[in-house]
């Protein structure tokens, strides 16, 4: 049999011998051996047998020297057996292929692949250091790194220059945007002076709505904002970006995510401040470079993982207030008025569960006149939930899917359920914030951070009555229903949740003065400790530490004024 009706067995599900196809798969030329094996993964695959397709494919990958042209059928069957890891390794590959030819873009493009492989294959948020990644990123900066500064004057009896680097611009109510936007509302202007980059295309960020009011925003709160020019292909607009970075002479270099996308990681490898700051919002491998001068974290167990230097800060946030707030009324959902309500939110990842969703039904099927709101995800993203529902819960159970209008969903709420095992941050201090009590688990301390597998809610608050056993379903329910069925105590758990997000997170601004703290003793800290290191490096950075060093020792006669 020619190879031509060999694969068209194949596709129609007949069973080929191995020695029919030894001929062909023994050709001596390696291109065409490697034609030859991506038609077999190819038929196989069509004939619904991924795992015999990978081995073909992974041979047709090789012999073709890693081609882009193999990678769409490589990532299909590898996505189709879950294997993820290959197809991370497979984007490695091709981004150190583009580093060795000096290629940023398709660099920078097949790294930030590699790194959301878990999230676009399984809707997992999975992510990992990889060091050999993160060196090559700083190779490729290493041409256009900036050197150093000029004298400047002594930091005491002048504005410190900050020099945000902005993550999620146009994104759809990024919290990360909005604590830009806290900082840059209670910063102390007469001690700092605040500018913000965006590194977004110019054209995708005047065309976003998000982007439009952030941009606005900023300018309201008397900081300055730059976006990069017009017209550029990606070195350029990193490299603009830098540039335009390192003209305002920044004391400090703030990111938001450095790591979240690489190109931001880019520009702050071409050290366009003398000082790399990075603010640790979520896992230390999108937030938490090893080669940071410092970080900055909002929570503990992030910091117990980063690779750097951190300081824990309690940050203050704007809570909101009920009376500025329109709520829905409940039939706006057709929820009957007399009904109680649970409510959780957050994205589709945190509801992947299926314990959770059995401790949510078994609440519902043990109170009639419950209902449970969830927004930031739709039924369709829950393939195994519909089996468990019978009809009575099914039109009890209400999915929004992603909404901006959070709050007004928040004032219909009885109780507050927070997500498993990835649980929520914002939703959980805005239903404190209007009085609403919540059910949470405790977090482990004992093993690596897990994005998709920790809670933060004894951060916020110290409600022990609240926070059961992390995996405890029965805890979880019995704490749930004494809320639901004692109305003086849920009121009261209401109230108390109320006081202590008042006083542990209520105010923004002296959140604020914190965390400048932290910035000035990090700014003394890092100048000292360069200063008496002989090599005279900043960080972790030793490609960088010399011409670092000079800056230190001039930053060290600043402080002392000479």
């Amino acid at each position: 049999m020619d190879f031509k009706n060999l694969v068209s067995a194949i596709r129609k599900g007949q069973t080929v011998s191995s020695a029919a196809l030894l001929p062909f798969l023994s050709t001596p030329d390696r291109k065409k051996r490697g034609d030859i094996n991506r038609e077999l993964a190819e038929a196989f695959v069509d004939a619904g047998n991924p795992a015999q397709a990978a081995v073909f494919v992974r041979r047709a990958w090789v012999l073709s020297d890693f081609s882009a042209d193999v990678l769409p059928l490589y990532v299909r069957i590898h996505a189709g057996l879950s294997d993820i890891e290959a197809i991370r390794d497979a984007y490695k590959t091709l981004g150190m292929a583009a580093v060795a030819r000096g290629d940023v873009a398709d660099a920078l493009a097949n790294f930030n692949l590699w790194h959301y492989a878990y999230a676009n294959h399984l809707k997992v948020d999975r992510y990992a250091y990889d060091w050999e990644v993160l060196a090559d990123i700083r190779k490729m900066a290493e041409p256009w790194r900036f050197g150093t500064y000029p004298p400047r004057e002594p930091l005491n009896g002048r504005k410190i220059r900050l020099a945000y680097l902005v993550f999620g611009a146009r994104h759809l109510n990024s919290v990360l945007v909005k604590i830009n936007g806290i900082l840059a509302r209670y910063h102390d202007k007469e001690r700092f002076e605040a500018t913000f980059f965006i590194p977004d295309p110019k054209h995708l960020v005047y065309q976003s709505r998000q982007a439009r009011q952030a941009i606005k925003q900023f300018q309201e709160y008397g900081c300055k904002v730059v976006v990069p020019p017009a017209g550029f292909d990606l070195l350029k607009r990193l490299r603009a970006v830098a540039s335009q970075i390192h003209e305002t002479q920044p004391d400090v270099l703030i990111t938001s995510a450095v790591l979240a996308e690489f190109e931001h990681y880019f520009i702050a490898s071409l050290r366009p401040a003398p000082l790399t700051v990075g603010l640790i919002q979520g896992p230390p491998a999108q937030f938490a470079a090893p080669d940071l001068d410092w970080g900055i974290s909002w929570s503990k167990h992030p910091l117990i993982d980063a690779p750097c230097n951190v300081s824990l800060v309690h940050i203050g946030l704007e809570l909101p207030a009920r009376e500025t707030i329109t709520p829905y009324a409940k039939k706006n959902f057709q929820i009957p008025e007399r009904c109680r309500v649970m409510v959780s939110g957050g994205r589709f990842f945190k509801f992947e569960d299926v314990d959770f969703w059995k401790a949510v039904l078994r609440l519902l099927s043990k109170y009639a006149d419950l209902h449970y709101v969830a927004f930031g995800v739709s039924r369709e993203q829950i393939p195994f939930l519909e089996p468990l529902l019978t009809p009575d819960i099914s039109s009890r159970v209400h999915l929004l899917g992603w909404r901006e209008d959070s709050l007004r969903i928040l004032t219909m709420a009885d109780i507050l359920i927070d997500t498993y095992p990835s649980g929520g941050g914002h939703i959980l201090v805005d239903a404190m914030a209007l009085g609403i009590p919540f059910v949470s688990f405790e977090n482990n301390y004992m093993k690596n951070f897990d994005q998709t597998d920790w809670s933060v809610a004894d951060e916020f608050v110290s409600i022990p009555e609240l926070v059961v056993p992390r995996g405890d379903f029965g805890q979880f329910e019995r704490t749930s229903s004494r809320l639901l069925d004692d109305d003086a105590y849920r009121r009261r758990m209401g109230n108390l949740c109320r006081e202590q997000i008042q006083q542990s997170m209520g105010d923004p601004e002296a959140g604020v003065r914190r965390y400048e703290e932290v910035i000035m003793d990090i700014l003394h800290r890092k100048v000292s400790r360069q200063v008496d290191a002989e090599s005279g490096g900043l960080g972790r950075g030793g490609d960088s530490r010399s011409t670092l060093g000079k800056w230190g020792k001039k930053i060290r006669d600043s402080l002392t004024g000479k």
